[in-house]
């Protein structure tokens, strides 16, 4: 790997945003560095990828692959019309310490002279994200981070720009790190020792592994090392390890050591060498890796191997997807299940050579094996195994047929759907559920009159299966869902129904609100609520249709399910009647109408609408006052305080109740000489103001209640041992005691359940 010299930067750049510090988080790495850098390249960098809102150019021309910003050629260009967000993501093929980046500025090019620069920076990471001001300077641009980002990848995101015309260009971007990283941190040698001796532990080995992969590339030496480790554990740790550090230069000691176990006689008796054995496995077809299917061949051709882990190997064998495997893969077709489900990707892999392996096994004999090859079709979406399709849709099993529709589903096979729609028409119920099933992969006409027809099959798992797909098919299938909201056979079929029309309602509100509103005059109410809640759940133009309803047929059962509705969805509804309040005085309103819309303003219980109510409870409607208190319940505010004691002193009887019961609930202190002043003028709320002063459980009101307990009436008499009992206080105790010999018996047995709540 070529050696690149450190670049001084030619402009000033300031860390807005401090970064976090932490073991292995971050190490302090200054300007003036004793540490030798040097730039990431491939195969450090894997991918490269960029926002929608930029794009790769050559002379100003979208050409390149995002991997051209760290390719070293300065002519293929990042460039961005809309920077502001646009962003830039480096992945690494481990965890980096990266200590230093660099933005080149384009080479020259006339269509891009006048280019915008970058003035603010987000540079975010695996352990956070720092923001950067950057000066003006058509210059090399490099950020010396105070401490090393350990990170597996780095994304810039443009926050603002200098100039306010022309796109955002950069010709490069590059990432150093210290050519070694043990120089920058020495007791990282220790750490990494630490852990892999620590993979010899079951117990720790999870963690061990999980520190290791943290740790990355600096690890990588150790972890190869560890392969030649005579403890199995080891190895099957370190090559667990090696798989998530995603190294790529430990290709031939995993080989090595693989081999090495395969030939030891009966390590397949040991748990760990097949942990070993596995994991090796999978890191060499990871790494698409020839050695890796030459092991596999191996380990699946010697008996007591393939008895341990024959799945395994046929899976690992499958990834590397070389054509030396084929017939391993087709004997594993034979086989079991689980065997043929690791083998079917390598056909895929394979390509025409795998088609043709699959379009000979689809004549087996086997009803199981020709099941497998249907399976198989799910991992291609071209023409290859079309003779397999061909063949498998006219097979006497209906469990293969049924097979072959849910893989074309599953590929959305380009020529799946005709096989797919003649599935529908099958004899067989099985083979019709899968085709219903699958048709949610197309959309088309065709499809859609096919799944309307299904949607009345006689089978409700098929009428089921059609409702989902329906789903899919946009507008066209609206009015065949709501008409399934009326199925007798599944309840089912409605709740999918039901939740298909709530997934699509807000995108296709206009088509489906008409539909929905014929459904309020249903004679059965269940069916009618049902369509109100579903317009609620179109959104703001669900919303607005509902109050409409509300508004035009006030005091008729469409009404009353919009209301119902939009209580339910109050949070939704709420600046909706704050807009249509907002249009016209509340005394133009009707009186339901304003009942309702307090109702659901309570139910939101944003304290936002307690504004709104405060307005309304001054309105000349008794009625609609008193809804206003009631309202207040759900509010625990200052202005609903107030509100509330100031409706104790209403003309108005049913908000002066109200008023009390809301003051008890809120135990509004406030409220107390009002309470009291009702129970001396033995007002019509006097029963619900004794009840609310042993809510709010104010001293102030003994005196009170102490001269209740003799009242003629029983009634009073009793509200106010309930009272006391809620105060608690124990001079209330003699007084109590005297009623326990009360003529009537509901009084002596509230007496002594309030001595007992005393005691």
């Amino acid at each position: 790997m070529r050696q690149h010299p450190v670049f001084i930067s030619l402009c000033v750049v300031s860390a807005i945003c401090a970064l976090p510090c932490g073991a292995l988080m971050a190490e302090e790495v200054g300007e003036g560095s004793p540490f030798e850098l040097r730039k990431l390249t491939e195969p450090d960098v894997t991918q490269v990828i960029v926002s929608d809102t930029s794009e790769m150019l050559y002379k100003g021309l979208p050409l390149f692959t995002a991997s051209a910003l760290t390719d070293g050629r300065l002519w293929s260009t990042w460039g961005s019309d809309h920077p502001e967000g646009a962003w830039i993501e480096i992945r690494f093929s481990t965890v980096r310490y990266v200590t230093r980046m660099q933005l080149m500025p384009i080479a020259n090019d006339s269509r891009l002279e006048r280019t915008r620069r970058i003035r603010r920076l987000t540079i975010t990471w695996d352990g956070g994200s720092a923001t950067y001001t950057l000066t003006d300077a058509q210059a090399l641009t490099t950020l010396d981070f105070p401490q090393a980002l350990i990170t597996s990848r780095v994304r810039l995101t443009v926050e603002d720009t200098w100039g306010r015309s022309g796109p955002l260009a950069l010709g490069e971007l590059m990432v150093f790190e210290p050519s070694d990283i043990f120089a920058l941190k020495p007791e990282l040698r220790q750490e990494i020792q630490t852990q892999i001796e620590a993979l010899r532990d079951r117990t720790r080995r999870d963690e061990a592994i999980a520190r290791l992969e943290a740790i990355g590339n600096p690890a990588i030496t150790w972890l190869t090392l560890a392969l030649a480790d005579t403890d199995a554990a080891t190895r099957a740790g370190a090559a667990r390890a090696l798989i998530g550090t995603r190294a790529t230069n430990a290709l031939e000691p995993v080989a090595e050591a693989l081999t090495a176990t395969f030939k030891t006689d009966g390590a397949w008796r040991d748990p760990d060498e097949v942990e070993f054995i596995q994991a090796g496995l999978r890191y060499l077809s990871r790494m698409r890796a020839t050695r890796g299917a030459e092991i596999a061949i191996q380990l699946y051709h010697h008996p007591a191997w393939r008895d341990a882990i024959g799945p395994a190997v046929v899976g690992s064998l499958a990834a590397t997807g070389h054509p030396d495997g084929l017939a391993t893969l087709e004997d594993a077709m034979l086989r079991g299940p689980e065997w043929a489900l690791a083998a079917m990707p390598g056909f895929a892999h394979l390509g025409e050579l795998g088609a043709r392996t699959l379009n000979r096994l689809a004549f087996n004999r086997s009803p199981q094996v020709r099941l497998h090859v249907a399976q198989a079709v799910q991992f291609w979406s071209d023409h290859e195994v079309m003779p397999s399709i061909r063949t498998l849709s006219r097979d006497p099993s209906p469990a293969v047929r049924a097979q072959l529709l849910r893989s074309l589903g599953v590929a959305r096979h380009a020529q799946g759907e005709p096989f797919v729609l003649g599935g529908t028409r099958d004899s067989d119920a099985t083979v019709r559920l899968a085709a219903a099933e699958a048709l949610s992969s197309w959309r088309s006409d065709t499809t859609l009159t096919t799944l309307k027809e299904l949607a009345n099959d006689d089978n409700a798992r098929i009428r089921l299966a059609s409702v989902r797909a329906l789903g899919r098919q946009g507008e066209g299938a609206l009015e065949t869902l709501v008409s399934l909201l009326d199925d007798q056979g599944s309840a089912d079929v409605v709740a999918e129904a039901e939740r298909m029309l709530r997934r699509v309602g807000h995108d296709q509100a206009d088509a489906l609100l008409p539909l929905l509103e014929e459904r309020l005059q249903d004679r059965n109410p269940k069916q009618g609520q049902r369509a109100a809640h579903l317009m609620a759940a179109c959104g703001p133009a669900g919303v607005e249709k509902l109050m409409t309803i509300m508004e035009e047929h006030e005091n008729t059962l469409p009404s009353f399910f919009a209301h119902r509705a939009l209580k339910a969805n109050s949070s939704d509804a709420v600046a909706a009647i704050h807009a249509h309040l907002a249009q016209r005085p509340s005394t133009t309103y009707g009186d339901t109408l304003l009942k309702q819309y307090v109702q659901i303003l309570a139910a939101s219980g944003d304290p936002d609408v307690v504004a709104t109510l405060a307005r309304l409870s001054s309105d000349p409607r008794a009625g609609l006052r008193a809804e206003v208190m009631r309202a207040m319940h759900h509010f625990n505010t200052l202005e609903s305080r107030r509100v509330v004691v100031r409706g104790l002193s209403d003309r108005a009887t049913d908000v002066r109740e109200q008023a009390a019961m809301a003051a008890g609930v809120l135990r509004i202190r406030r409220a107390v000489p009002h309470l009291i002043a009702l129970i001396e003028r033995e007002d019509s709320a006097m029963l619900r103001a004794i009840k609310s002063l042993g809510q709010i459980r104010d001293e102030r009101a003994l005196g009170v209640l102490h001269g209740l307990l003799t009242h003629e009436r029983s009634t009073v008499r009793q509200y106010a041992c309930d009272a006391l009992g809620e105060l608690g206080r124990s001079e209330s105790l003699a007084l109590l005691i005297e009623l326990l010999e009360d003529q009537d018996e509901v009084v002596r047995d509230k007496a002594i359940r309030a001595v007992e709540r005393i005691h």
